[in-house]
């Protein structure tokens, strides 16, 4: 028999976990592995025009944002947009 391989799951199913995990070590790792699919999705989709495309784009930047409000406010790691407003260095 041979071996079928589950497809990988989409960056929407490593964004909706994460939006709903409460975990803090469950959500360490599916922070990480979003944050995978996240910059994987955006590369294949760097040179694509059309309209689904570039509206899935501006999908992953506000995923990408929400995910820098779960790694700072559920996670407690530094906020450094923070830091830059107020001047400091990274």
């Amino acid at each position: 028999m041979s071996e079928t391989t589950a497809p990988a799951p989409s960056w929407r199913q490593f964004y909706r976990s994460v939006m709903a995990e409460t975990d803090r070590d469950k959500l360490t790792h599916l922070v990480a592995s979003l944050e995978e699919a996240i910059v994987a999705r955006t590369q294949s989709l760097a040179d694509a025009q059309n309209p689904a495309d570039v509206a899935e784009r501006d999908e992953l930047h506000r995923a990408a944002h929400d995910l820098l409000e779960v790694k700072t406010k559920k996670l407690g790691w530094p906020d450094m947009d923070e830091k830059i407003k107020r001047g400091n260095e990274l």
